[in-house]
């Protein structure tokens, strides 16, 4: 069954209408997981490149609205590294684009 969604503003009114699985299917499916990973993927070699970094991984999950891209430290030294440097932070802010 579709859904229908409004939103009024400045410029008129705009009328979405969607079918829940599709939606699902755009946000959990596996083009946008491959998606997510490459941009993961993208931060974690920034996180890497810095400070004699090591050890950073990229992985995706899947929730139950859409999926999501993670970077995580993967030893002490990225750990203390990131504690230190907020090494993830700044590579992330440079991974827009």
């Amino acid at each position: 069954m579709a859904k229908t969604y409004s939103a009024s503003g400045p410029h008129g009114t705009v009328h979405l209408r969607y079918e829940p699985s599709k939606l699902d299917e755009l946000l959990k499916g596996d083009k946008m997981q491959r998606k997510l990973l490459r941009k993961a993927e993208k931060v974690r070699d920034r996180a890497t490149s810095m400070y004699g970094g090591r050890h950073y991984g990229a992985r995706v999950t899947v929730g139950k609205k859409r999926a999501h891209g993670v970077v995580y430290t993967a030893d002490r030294h990225a750990m203390r590294s990131n504690v230190l440097h907020n090494t993830l932070q700044k590579a992330l802010g440079n991974s827009k684009g």
